[in-house]
C-alpha cells in the first residue's frame, strides 16, 4: 500500500537546508556531529524543540497580521512576545547547563592549570 504525506515536523543533518523553508541551527548540527555526550543529549533536543517553538511564534505572529491587521490582534501578539522572551530564556538556561557538562569533559594538559568548575545557573 502507498501512502502519499509528508513529515509534519522532521530532523535531518547536512552540509546545507535541502529546502529554504528548512532550518539550518549550525550549533544543533556541530554538537550533534562533533560532540557525542550522552549526558548532554536531553538538553539538545529541548533546545532543538525551543528553536521549533520559537519559529512557530514567529509565524503565528505573521500569520495574525495576515487574518486580521487590525488593533485586535495586539493582545494576541503580545503574549506571543512573553512567550518568545521565555522561551528564549530556556535557550540560555539549556545552554549554560551544555556548557557546564562539555567543560566537565576536558583534560587539562598542562600541570599547574588550575580547573574551575562552572556555577549552575539555577
Amino acid at each position: 500500500m502507498k501512502i502519499d504525506a509528508v513529515p509534519y515536523e522532521a530532523d535531518y543533518f547536512g552540509k546545507k537546508p535541502e529546502s529554504d523553508n528548512d532550518a539550518y541551527i549550525e550549533f544543533v548540527n556541530f554538537m550533534y556531529q562533533r560532540w557525542v555526550a550522552k549526558d548532554i543529549a536531553r538538553e539538545l533536543e529541548c533546545m532543538k524543540d525551543d528553536i521549533h517553538d520559537l519559529a512557530s511564534c514567529l509565524l503565528k505572529i505573521d500569520l495574525y497580521y495576515k487574518v486580521r491587521n487590525d488593533y485586535s490582534v495586539s493582545r494576541f501578539v503580545k503574549t506571543e512576545i512573553e512567550y518568545i522572551f521565555t522561551v528564549c530564556r530556556s535557550l540560555y538556561d539549556f545552554l549554560q547547563v551544555i556548557a557546564k557538562k562539555t567543560w566537565s569533559h576536558v583534560k587539562l594538559q598542562k600541570s599547574g592549570l588550575h580547573y574551575f568548575a562552572l556555577r549552575s545557573t539555577a
